[in-house]
Parts: C-alpha cells; structure tokens; sequence
C-alpha cells in the first residue's frame, strides 16, 4: 500500500510541474505599443486558440482608449480616435466601424462591420480577455509578431486633433443641425446598428405607408425596455449580417395595429405584400437569421 501511495504522489508532482509549466509558457508573452512595452498582469497576455489575448480595459488604457462595459448584456465596447469596437462575452463575433462625436458629447456611428474571432472573449481574474489582434485592427492600428522574442508590436494611429478652422467648421453646423436622436437607442451597438445602413427606426405611419406600396420588408417591433436589449440586439446582428435591410417601430412610442402582433415584448413581422405577412417571436440571433433566410430566399423565388 505504501508504494502505491509514493508512486501516486510522485505522479501527480510530474502532472503539477507540467501544468506550471504550460501555463509559463502560454503567459510568456510581451506586448509593445509604439515601441515600448505594455504591463498587463493578472491576468498577463497569453496564447489562446494560437492568438494573442489581453485584457481589454488595461490594454484600451494604454494607448488612450474609452472603455464601455455593460454588465447586464455582458458588452464591451471601446472607443478611439473615430474607430470603435463592440464584444460580447462568450460571442464569436465583433462588430467595428467608425463614429462621430455629436455637439452634445453623444456618439453619431457612421458605419458598421462585423468580422469572427477566433478567441471568444471570456472572463479571467474579473477582467474581459479579447483577442488582441482584433481589437487593435478594428481601432484602425496593426500587430507585428516577433516569433523569437515572443513580442507583439502594436501600432496605433495617434490621435488627430482637429485645426482650428475644422473646430469652427464642426461647431458651425453642430448649431445648424438638428439634435440627433434615436430615444432608445444609447451608445452601444444598438446605436451603431440603428444609424447604420441595415436599419431604419419608423412612425406608425410611415410603417403603414410602406406596406401600402406593397413591397416586401423586414419590420422589427420591440418595447423599447433595457431587458428586451438582447433580443433586438440579435435581430439587428441577424439583418447586418445577412445585408438585409430591416426597418424598425418602438411600440412603446407608436401604436400599430393590423400586424397579428402579440404581448410579445420583440417580434419580427415578414411583409410580402400588402395583405400577406407572417409575425413571429424571435428569441435568439440564430432563430433570427433562420427566419430572415427563408423569408429572403422565399420573396426571391
């Protein structure tokens, strides 16, 4: 019985300096930005899934960034220099584009892309971990990879500061336009997605207008509440992702009838003409993109 003991033990300090071992080599990774280097600890960069990752918030503080985290959806975004970012816990994809600032400080998003990433973010030691490679080229910047000495070098744009003619210039029609406004819509990717080409936020009446011309059309109807944010976020993922063009009514401003809507708090409504539609409730991003694919494929038969 003793010698199984030992041998028990002697077995699982070889198993303990090989875990300690493999995690040495996994953190021994070193992170330049502009040719100096970045401390990141706890956790410290590593490989995941052949990939650099990082902690978001401490590597966006490093070179200046703003960083958004929204517990109750699990969202990340940061913000540079005109570029922006969005993640999502767990979620393979990210979405990146450019934006504006608007005279009141509020943020104008001005395009929207969507690309896979390879590491998922996820949480380590309270921190959201991302894919480093992703995050700085969607910020506009490039990753050089030094395979000797293990070492990526980040290069960002530096920040550009308006002239004071531009300054004028901006100040001028930030006092001729309107005031930009999407009421439920905030300054995370729901913005984006609601000032990007795949989406238009709609009256009552234009809705009624719209099916009267009997053209067929995607229309999102949702309460605009901040615990329906997850579903319409996955609808509006679905309609960018596919390049379909999807139009939007927030029930909670606009009475619609004449749709078969629900109680449903998001529902997709199918419009193939005027007197023939098909309301649903869409509960998650694959359920969304299904059903958009079908009913794109059907009205191009």
């Amino acid at each position: 019985m003793k010698i199984k003991k030992i041998t028990i033990s002697v077995a699982m300090i070889f198993a303990f300096a090989f875990f300690l071992s493999a995690n040495a080599e996994a953190s021994n990774v070193s992170v330049n930005l502009r040719g100096y280097p970045v401390v990141l600890r706890n956790p410290s960069p590593r490989f995941v899934h052949e990939r650099v990752a990082v902690s978001i918030s401490e590597f966006a503080r490093s070179f200046g960034g703003e960083i958004v985290w929204l517990p109750e959806t699990r969202e990340i975004m940061v913000f540079y220099n005109g570029r922006y970012i969005w993640m999502q816990l767990s979620n393979p994809a990210m979405y990146y584009g450019s934006f504006r600032r608007n005279a009141d400080g509020s943020k104008l998003f001005t395009s929207v892309s969507r690309t896979v990433l390879d590491v998922r973010p996820y949480i380590d030691n309270d921190k959201a971990v991302g894919q480093l490679g992703a995050i700085v080229e969607g910020l506009g910047g490039a990753v050089e990879w030094e395979s000797e000495s293990r070492t990526a070098n980040v290069i960002m744009p530096l920040v550009q500061l308006p002239t004071r003619a531009e300054r004028a210039a901006a100040a001028a029609e930030a006092a001729a336009a309107e005031p930009v406004s999407k009421g439920f819509f905030d300054d995370t990717l729901l913005n984006a997605m609601a000032q990007s080409v795949y989406f238009q936020l709609m009256t009552a009446d234009e809705v009624r207008e719209k099916r009267g011309a009997d053209d067929p059309f995607i229309l999102l109807c949702f309460r605009g509440e901040k615990n329906n944010i997850g579903e319409i976020a996955d609808v509006m993922r679905a309609a960018a992702d596919l390049n379909l063009r999807l139009y939007g009514i927030n029930l909670n401003e606009e009475r619609l009838s004449g749709f078969g809507l629900t109680n449903r708090a998001v529902q997709v409504c199918f419009v193939f003409a005027s007197d023939h539609y098909e309301t649903i409730a869409v509960s998650e991003y694959d359920d969304a993109v299904n059903s958009m694919r079908a009913y794109w494929e059907y009205v191009n038969e």
